[in-house]
């Protein structure tokens, strides 16, 4: 898209957004199994420590009545991203209109370019995490 209207790709990087929400499991036999795909066009249903939590306090709270005090607190944990430290760069603007060569053809084109800003991308992304010292906290 960006190569037709000849704009420039700009390139931004983030490190440690994934921290603020970890998955134990995509969820995606559960999702079928429950009929979420094609009730809800849903292909997956997260499994977290978060969602974990919530079950355990339903399924105790049937034989005592604390964790169903806490069941509520722990249902609305589960949508709320866990604080993380995260860093984001925005690199310099790439013309690839510039890097497109003639003999080779649209497919290969387009493989040189992502190919290209995948590399850079990358090589940012290791400079940032190598700078980390803990993970979460930075």
């Amino acid at each position: 898209m960006a190569l037709r209207a000849k704009v420039p790709i700009i390139p931004i990087v983030s490190v440690g957004a994934h921290e603020s929400y970890v998955i134990l499991n995509r969820g995606e036999e559960l999702a079928e199994k429950l009929g979420l795909k094609e009730k809800f066009r849903l292909h997956g249903l997260p499994i977290t420590f978060r969602s974990i939590f919530f079950l355990w306090c339903v399924a105790t709270g049937v034989f005592t009545f604390f964790p169903l005090l806490l069941a509520p607190a722990a249902f609305m944990a589960i949508f709320v991203p866990m604080p993380a430290k995260m860093t984001f760069r925005i690199l310099p603007a790439i013309d690839i209109s510039t890097m497109v060569d003639p003999s080779l053809n649209e497919e290969a084109n387009l493989q040189k370019i992502y190919d290209f800003i995948l590399d850079q991308m990358q090589t940012v992304h290791d400079e940032e995490y190598s700078k980390r010292k803990w993970p979460v906290i930075g």
